[in-house]
């Protein structure tokens, strides 16, 4: 029997495929009752989905991967409205189209739709919180608080989040580390004439604030607003915000929706072991490596081929030992991706590698790629996505020289030889 602790996406989707391989016993345990982790208040109310998790729910089940594209929104871009303190701007809009779609996902529907396809077969025990795990021999005790008994299985595979039970009892080497950066959500009602294909972004680089919206399937927007400032106030909002947000969100909503949500923190997970020593124990998604974005598509990621390593015989600790470089790299890019969105689109930095990409297109259209399409659109490995993105600015680099040089001779051979 495999035990999985934790029915979030990344638990509920990998016991869809641990059950596709043929185990017709496994359990996913999870502290929290049904209706709050459906209803999961403090979490976000809508999630982006794009390729790698995608791939992941429809491998793992059709059927499911059916009932979640006919309610996600795509979203085919960015668009950014620059603030009046963002570079001299005022009411600039940016559009950055992503050259693909990512999809916006009600939470609760995702989680109810999980749910019940693996509650038909897997065994799902709710309010069963972990407190100790025993390895003998062969056989893994999970006991549970409360005087809740024990559950004996042959592996466990911990999905429980960044304060995972399972990484804190059975792992070595990991810590969180707390951004400064908080979010609080505020929605944004329906018919505010702001394009459902966007994810919208209203930068505040001289905060180092943002403020970002989400398009729901009613036609209203999941609004977030970043701040590192933990003390940020509703009329702190209004005095940044006001030439642009109250066109959206009328006073009243903002004041009532700042009251009711309370701010939550952006975390990274560290790592160094994600398996125990005597292979019977692992974790993945943010038990293994919270990032501050992509952590759903990663984390599904990491179900998708921790399933296909089990198939195959592969240990946990060499599953590990393979997956680890990749979400490192994507929690550096993640922290980047933050810089970015953050007031990025009119850096020079920014622009530059804009233009870099798109005159590398005229000369080898179907093959250039951003970095950011090939993260997000395809399942090319992490690591392997920023080597093939370095090879194509070093061959940037050097077509630019040859052309210069030849520029160079040209007009030498046309001033001194002719």
């Amino acid at each position: 029997m495999i035990a999985i602790v934790g029915a979030g996406p990344v638990g509920l989707v990998t016991g869809l495929f641990l059950s596709r391989l043929g185990n017709d016993k496994v359990t996913i345990i999870e502290a929290r009752s049904k209706e709050k982790v459906i209803n999961a208040s403090g979490r976000s109310i809508n999630l982006a989905l794009s390729h790698r998790g995608l791939t992941a729910i429809k491998q793992a089940c059709p059927a499911v991967y059916e009932k979640i594209m006919q309610l996600a929104i795509p979203v085919v871009g960015r668009m950014v409205h620059q603030l009046i303190v963002n570079y001299g701007l005022k009411g600039k809009e940016v559009v950055d189209e992503y050259g693909g779609c990512i999809y916006s996902v009600s939470r609760n529907a995702l989680m109810e739709i999980l749910l019940s396809e693996a509650g038909r077969s897997c065994a799902i025990r709710f309010e069963s919180k972990v407190d100790q795990i025993v390895v003998y021999g062969d056989t893994v005790i999970i006991r549970f608080a409360d005087g809740q008994g024990e559950l004996e299985a042959e592996r466990v595979i911990g999905c429980d989040g960044v304060n995972s039970a399972v990484r804190k009892l059975c792992c070595k080497g990991s810590e969180i580390i707390e951004s400064k950066i908080r979010y609080k959500e505020i929605n944004i009602p329906p018919d505010r004439k702001l394009s459902p294909d966007f994810l919208h972004i209203w930068p505040n680089t001289r905060k180092g604030n943002m403020f970002m919206a989400l398009p729901n399937a009613d036609g209203s927007f999941t609004g977030t607003l970043f701040s590192e400032n933990r003390e940020e106030s509703v009329e702190s909002l209004l005095k940044d915000y006001s030439n642009h947000l109250l066109k959206y969100v009328h006073v009243e909503e903002l004041f009532d929706e700042w009251l009711k949500n309370e701010w939550s923190a952006l975390c990274e997970v560290h790592c160094s072991d994600w398996s125990s020593t005597d292979d019977r124990i692992i974790v993945i998604g943010d038990a293994a490596h919270a990032v501050f974005g992509q952590g759903l598509n990663c984390g599904l990621e990491d179900a998708r081929l921790l399933s296909k390593a089990i198939g195959d015989g592969v240990s946990f600790e060499a599953f590990a030992k393979a997956r680890q470089p990749d979400t490192d790299v994507i929690q550096a890019l993640s922290r980047e991706n933050w810089k970015v969105m953050n007031g990025g689109e009119l850096a020079f930095g920014y622009r530059l590698d804009k233009l870099r990409i798109a005159l590398m297109r005229l000369v080898y259209p179907n093959d250039v790629k951003s970095l950011y399409q090939m993260v997000t659109f395809t399942d090319i490995p992490y690591g392997e996505a920023v080597r093939i993105y370095a090879k194509w600015k070093r061959m940037f680099l050097v077509c630019t020289v040859i052309t210069l040089l030849m520029m160079i001779l040209v007009l030498y051979a046309k001033v001194y030889l002719l």
